[in-house]
This record gives structure tokens, sequence and C-alpha cells, in this order.
């Protein structure tokens, strides 16, 4: 996504909140091996597949972003970090019981709201230019 914004007035901050995802990427995997989670890896491909999928969709423009395309996107993202933000939020509540630490969690709750609050402006900007009257 963040590749597909460099023309935006947002760009800096979708660099810098891919940057946030890809750690708490790297952090999830360790999480999930400290607590001996499998992954199923029938659902990485699944979700890949669908976001290559949904890149593919006709929307009358070969060589631009449909508007509506880009707040499609920042939906996506939105309902992400949401449901990250409730994962981040139960695991500081049992952080004790699995052996973890609960200020990490919350400290990556806090992050996930601050993400939340630049996707609600991103799609306000998507919003305003996808439903602009011309003229």
């Amino acid at each position: 996504m963040a590749g597909s914004y460099q023309d935006t007035p947002f760009h800096a901050d979708i660099a810098e909140l891919t940057e946030q995802i890809r750690g708490e990427r790297q952090l999830y995997r360790t999480l999930l091996a400290t607590l001996r989670i499998r992954r199923r890896r029938y659902r990485q491909v699944v979700a890949g597949v669908g976001e290559r999928l949904g890149r593919l969709k006709l929307n009358g423009r070969l060589t631009e972003r449909s508007p509506l395309t880009v707040m499609l996107e920042i939906e996506l993202m939105r309902s992400a970090v949401t449901g990250k933000l409730g994962g981040w939020q139960t695991l500081e509540e049992y952080a004790d019981d699995l052996g973890l630490e609960p200020e990490r969690f919350a400290r990556l709750a806090a992050v996930a709201r601050r993400q939340l609050a630049l996707l609600e402006r991103l799609h306000e900007h998507a919003r305003e230019q996808a439903f602009r009257r011309p003229g």
C-alpha cells in the first residue's frame, strides 16, 4: 500500500505505518513461537490470494487507482488494525497468565489506536476525493 500512495499527502505517514506493521508482524511470529501456537499456512495462502484477486478487479482504469479502490483499501486496513487492537488488548489482559509483559501490549494497543486515527484521516481524505463534484 505504501508504494501505491507516493503521490498523496499521506505518503510519509503510510510509510511509517508500514514499518510499524512489519515490526508487529515479526513480534506476532515470535509470540506464536513463544506460546507454541502452530501457524496455519493455508490461512496465509488464502489471505495472500484474496489480496491479489482484489487487485485484479476491473474498475475501468488501466493506469491509475480508482478513488473507490483507495477507500476500500483504507477500510480493509482499518478493519485489520481494529482486529489487531483487540488482540493486543486481550494479550495485555492475560499477559501475566501467559508469562508475558502486560506493559508491552498496552504500548502496542496505544500504537494501534494512533494507527486507527491516521487511517480515519486517510479515509476522510479518500472520501473527499472519491465523491467530490467536478468543476
